[in-house]
């Protein structure tokens, strides 16, 4: 491999040449990037949710918001193992709890 030259762009051709030979993206990666964001916008809804039914402060809904935007199913099952263990020391019964 060569050394690794930086292009630095000075006028509008450079920044046409710039945009449609690196930053060009498929139609498929468009949609997949849409899919990614909308659902973790769902989760993140979710999870303020499920945060405010388990009695957390605003503050923690929040966080728990956020990481629903960032983290998205990871941060729904960390809650939703809070909600199970949460009906489970009420002594509610599994078809019950929801």
């Amino acid at each position: 491999m060569g050394p690794v030259v930086a292009f630095r762009p000075r006028n509008a051709d450079d920044f046409a040449f710039l945009h449609s030979h690196c930053f060009r993206q498929s139609p498929q990666l468009i949609l997949m990037t849409e899919t990614i964001i909308v659902s973790n916008l769902a989760c993140a809804v979710i999870c303020a949710k499920w945060a405010l039914d388990l009695g957390f402060t605003q503050i923690r809904q929040m966080i728990f918001l956020v990481g629903g935007l960032l983290f998205g199913p990871l941060v729904l099952l960390v809650l939703y193992v809070l909600l199970v263990n949460k009906a489970k020391d009420a002594g509610v019964r599994a078809g019950k709890a929801f």
